[in-house]
């Protein structure tokens, strides 16, 4: 507290408006020059390509002014690379956006002089205003709730003795709700206290006091500073480095210490890497009672005291002298940013004065178990050794070993992986301050994290392509908040919001739904279920041929987890949402049966249960011959998972009721399949419904069909209500209710001869559609299985399953992502078979097409290739290296594309860094080459995040999914994207002449290119294999990559952890 003017970006959704007394706001809309004016900012997004469905180019901007506002104006390229852990965008791939704001850091390539000064000024008055607005504050809040902002520790002691038995909560940041939304969901008195000036101090002498409520950013500039002044605290650089790890700046900029302790003592399993790094350096709490006791506890022993009417003052850090002692710690993380800790750990060691044996050591882990904290057995064991040596380091490896009892709680992963991991870490550790002539060069590198660089970019253009880009229309309305989504659109009187009643079983029948604690409750209005739509309960597709019932609400049977049962009508988004969770369904489970969630689940329950088949895949192909030079054969399996599309706008309806219908406002890609569905279950006639749409902030497929989940509900209520209804779907509520992308398996068969060529290839496909089979998806797979080889004797057929899982649906290049995967799976255990690159394989796989086109040449001459190839495609010779789909009364075209991706691994945490991706991808007559960039890199980094990142775990044994919100499912940041990310655009191919100006869609293949960084990666794990002593043979991989199955994958064991 420096009686300063100092800013900083914080998260709207958690910041408590009373929390903004005394503060100057300033929002997107804000930082507009004058009334009209674009500030450079939002000028130079636009003018950069930053901003496609525009739904996240508020926050990135916000994010951006932040920064520059906290660093006055003066930022680095690094420092803005670094900012964005707390924003997600899913259309550009983020290199566009990081490019735009590169430009304003002093050490960009060229320097940019147009950041406007905005002016700041106090809340209590116009001029500007260096003094502390601290008059204490009470507020009477409704259902006899209080409000206290307070700025001194005397008022905050009075306040708790006042509580007496009364619920209460302290208000800093308020950051914990974005972990554990409905902790203390509404307690009786909130205690502000981010004012109180005692407690954000701090103090260097023979020991570093920092006070409870200094905020991450700020702790994290105390600990670099004091490491570089004084030797004896030189882990606080190390710290300082960690803690950068944690969230992201928005969280920093107003989460403390004490909060992120506070979340600890609260739930002993959250892994909380502030209470390791206090815990492993030996730190001190300060608490103070409300009758003014003080006590001085170590950070373990805090999770043992009763904080009820007491807080922490300070934190004390010890002096540790540089010349004996070492200090580490680690975090191993699903993705760069903002993601709780897989495992973390910190280890402090003290050595005699000559360095020759350890005299003290701290092996500190978080992640093990709720309440494992020190590695107790291996801490006395290291006393005394040497550790520098083989047979030291193996005992301690097997004693963390017998030490470590894991618990497995979903989503974590497995325990044999988090073992594995934290001997690693420790491992690490010891390599890292192992003298090197001690050390192998080839066991060197392990000591080392890898180093992920600025990223960058390079986009090439075909010499076609010489018109100018030109910003689309839309940019700079989306930039500076002028663009308005469905949700903008102002409240009108009388209107009332809605929220869905999800199902918490899976097979099981409804026996009692009890709506009383709900109906209670001020604000709510009403509870509608099955049996109050007056038209036909089926949201299933009648445009698609499927005989399917997809109910809208459960009518009795429950057939999955999430599946919606009612929804409830209130005042207002906060009461619909708490007063759905109120409502009590009693449910009567199917008598020793689980859920069937996966592929091979339902194979195997289609033995005895028929309807798991819901149909034979479409375009089915059966090879009339086959080769006769057969050298081997290959049998195999292939599985892949699904992926939530993760559109920045949640499913989002606002319904108006007319005179004679309704008007329906609907986020939506299919207005007419959506205005069928509300006709239908509302029973109204299909010309009394008006929809308008403006614009919608990302979908990916996901709101094509599932759009009408949200609007029936909500023209449902609109009917039944006469008023105006809002839906919009919470982020939970979208990934447990509604489908997703849909899981693939093949089981192959192919035989081929010495060289790689196929000459019988079987596919046995099986498609998880979820609980209803209605968007026919599969009409893509198969082209894509086929994709640019020689399938001439190829057989590919299979199966459409049904499982205990919401309808899955389209997501992004449906069916030919995985289509595609499957064939180069198989493609690259051909090459290892016959022990050839496999771009050998692909080659000849290639030459025979070639082989088919060489009568053409022969009439045709020397002609260009793409003149080659369109008689090729004239004459049905199939050309065909990626298909996309069109409607049947248009010709199909196809998209040329080619992808290399260079990667390295941590063969000890699994963690992966994509160095470099190379993309060539033929776009046709571009109309906006730069438009078209972003889409292939957008699409790219989803599938990235399909490959590596997004894993969508469920219970089997109770069918709940439990990778449901931020907190547990991650889509890439901006610093999960390619270090060196190019992009070259070709116009040498075959020009679809029927399409808008020769132009292709390019949105959709790049996705299916992302299955090289999964080869990448096998080639990485190959030569971390053969280190290992593994043959080379074949390994199935699980699919997607996250580091634990690439760790488990490398063939690491405990002995080979040695110097």
């Amino acid at each position: 507290m420096t009686r300063q003017l100092s800013s900083w970006s914080v998260n709207s959704c958690l910041f408590p408006i009373y929390s903004c007394h005394g503060l100057h706001i300033v929002t997107l809309e804000g930082l507009k020059v004058g009334k009209s004016a674009p500030h450079a900012l939002q000028r130079r997004l636009a003018a950069s390509f930053g901003s496609q469905c525009g739904y996240c180019t508020p926050g990135f901007i916000m994010t951006m002014y932040g920064l520059l506002e906290a660093k006055n104006r003066r930022v680095t390229m690094k420092e803005v690379e670094d900012s964005f852990g707390g924003n997600i965008c899913r259309c550009t791939g983020y290199r566009p956006i990081l490019d735009a704001f590169k430009s304003f850091a002093t050490d960009a390539p060229r320097a940019v002089g147009d950041i406007e000064d905005l002016p700041k000024s106090c809340a209590i008055g116009r001029r500007i205003c260096f003094e502390t607005c601290h008059q204490e504050i009470h507020l009477s809040l409704p259902d006899d709730g209080e409000w206290h902002k307070v700025y001194t520790i005397p008022d905050i002691l009075r306040i708790l003795q006042a509580v007496e038995d009364r619920s209460y909560i302290m208000v800093c940041g308020n950051t914990a709700k974005g972990m554990y939304p409905y902790d203390n969901d509404y307690p009786e008195v909130y205690i502000d206290i981010s004012g109180v000036r005692a407690l954000r101090t701090f103090t260097l002498d023979t020991v570093l006091q920092i006070g409870a409520n200094v905020p991450l950013s700020e702790v994290i500039e105390i600990l670099r500073k004091t490491a570089e002044v004084r030797s004896d605290f030189f882990y606080c650089r190390q710290m300082a480095n960690h803690m950068e790890k944690i969230a992201h700046p928005a969280v920093r900029n107003v989460g403390t210490i004490a909060g992120n302790l506070s979340i600890k003592h609260r739930h002993n399993e959250f892994v909380s890497d502030i209470f390791i790094l206090l815990e492993a350096i030996g730190a001190t709490l300060t608490i103070l009672s409300s009758v003014g006791s003080i006590k001085i506890v170590g950070v373990a022993d805090y999770l043992k005291i009763n904080m009820n009417s007491r807080i922490i003052v300070k934190i004390t850090l010890p002096s540790l002298p540089n010349t004996i002692h070492k200090f580490f710690s680690y975090k191993a993380m699903q993705r760069s940013q903002n993601v709780l800790a897989l495992l973390n750990c910190a280890f402090l060691f003290k050595f005699n004065a000559n360095q020759s044996a350890i005299v003290n050591a701290r092996l500190c882990f978080g992640g093990i178990n709720p309440h494992f904290i020190h590695a107790t057995a291996t801490e006395k064991l290291l006393v005394d050794r040497d550790l520098f040596n083989d047979c030291d380091i193996q005992a301690a490896c097997m004693s963390l070993e017998k030490e470590f009892l894991l618990d497995w709680v979903l989503p974590d992963p497995s325990p044999n992986y988090r073992k594995m991991l934290a001997i690693g870490l420790f491992y690490k550790a010891v390599l890292k301050m192992c003298p090197d002539d001690k050390v192998r060069p080839e066991v060197r590198s392990a000591a080392l994290d890898i180093e992920r660089i600025l990223s960058s970019g390079e986009q090439h253009l075909a010499p076609t392509m010489d018109q100018v880009p030109v910003p689309k229309l839309e940019a700079l309305a989306q930039c500076t908040g002028d663009a308005k989504y469905i949700n903008d659109m102002p409240y009108m009187p009388n209107e009332v919001w809605g929220a869905l009643v999800c199902a918490t079983e899976a097979s099981a029948t409804i026996v009692n739904i009890n709506t009383t604690n709900a109906l209670n409750m001020p604000g709510v209005v009403a509870f509608y279920g099955a049996n109050d739509i007056p038209g036909i309960n089926n949201c299933a597709n009648p445009m698609l041929y499927e005989e399917e019932s997809l109910e809208l609400f459960s009518s009795g049977r429950i057939v999955y987890h999430g599946q919606p049962i009612g929804m409830i009508i209130a005042a207002t988004l906060d009461i619909a949402q708490a007063a759905a969770k109120q409502v009590v369904v009693t449910y009567r489970r199917d008598t020793g049966k689980r859920p069937i969630i996966s592929i091979k689940d339902a194979l195997e329950d289609s033995k005895n249960n028929p309807n798991r088949i819901g149909r034979e895949i479409r375009n089915a192909v059966e090879a009339s011959e086959s080769g006769l030079d057969t050298a081997h054969t290959i049998v195999g399996q292939f599985e892949i998972g699904s992926q939530y599309h993760f559109p920045l706008e949640p499913q989002t309806t606002i319904c108006v009721p007319t005179e004679d219908g309704i008007d329906v406002h609907c986020s939506t890609h299919w207005v007419n399949f959506v205005k069928i569905i509300i006709a239908q279950v509302v029973n109204i006639p299909e010309n009394s419904i008006t929809m308008t749409l403006k614009r919608v902030g990302g979908a990916f497929g996901g709101k094509l069909t599932n759009a009408a989940y949200v609007a029936a509900s909500c023209a449902l209520a609109c009917h039944l209500q006469r008023r105006p209804v809002r839906f919009v779907f919470s982020l939970e509520t979208c990934m447990i209710a509604l489908g997703k992308r849909l899981p693939a398996l093949t089981d192959y068969s192919v035989e081929i001869n010495e060289l790689g060529e196929i000459q019988k290839l079987i596919h046995e496909i099986a498609l998880d559609y979820g609980t209803s089979i209605g968007d026919p998806l599969d009409l893509h797979t198969v082209p894509a299985i086929r994709n640019c080889y020689d399938n001439k004797y190829w057989t590919i057929r299979g199966h459409c399953m049904k499982t205990d899982t919401p309808a899955n649906t389209w997501c992004r290049a449906p069916g030919s992502l995985e289509g595609i995967a499957m064939t180069e799976n198989i493609m690259e255990r051909i090459a290892r078979t016959v022990k050839r690159d496999p771009l050998d394989a692909t080659q000849k796989a290639c030459e025979t097409i070639l082989a088919r086109m060489e009568p053409v040449r022969k009439d045709m001459g020397d002609v260009p290739w793409r003149e080659l190839t369109h008689e090729c495609y004239k004459r049905s010779i199939p050309l065909a290296a990626m298909d996309f789909h069109q409607p049947h009364d248009d010709p199909i075209y196809h998209v040329w594309a080619a992808a290399c991706a260079q990667v390295e691994v941590d063969v000890l945490t699994g963690e992966v860094t994509v160095q470099r991706v190379d993309i060539a991808e033929d776009v046709g007559k571009s109309i906006n080459p730069h438009i078209d960039i972003g889409q292939i890199e957008g699409a790219f980094v989803m599938g990235m995040g399909y490959w590596l990142h997004e894993k969508i775990i469920h219970d089997h044994i109770t069918g709940e999914l439990t990778t449901r919100n931020t907190w547990t499912y991650s889509p890439p940041g901006a610093k999960d994207i390619p270090v060196d990310f190019r992009i070259t655009l070709l116009d040498t191919m075959d020009r679809n002449l029927s399409s808008v100006m020769g132009s292709k869609g390019v949105g959709e293949p790049a996705i299916c290119l992302a299955t090289s960084v999964c080869h990448a990666i096998r080639h990485a794990l190959d030569s971390a294999r053969h280190d290992a002593g593994l043959c080379d043979s074949w390994y199935d991989l699980n699919y997607p990559l996250t580091p634990d199955h690439i760790q488990q994958a490398t063939g690491t064991k405990i002995h080979h952890f040695k110097l």
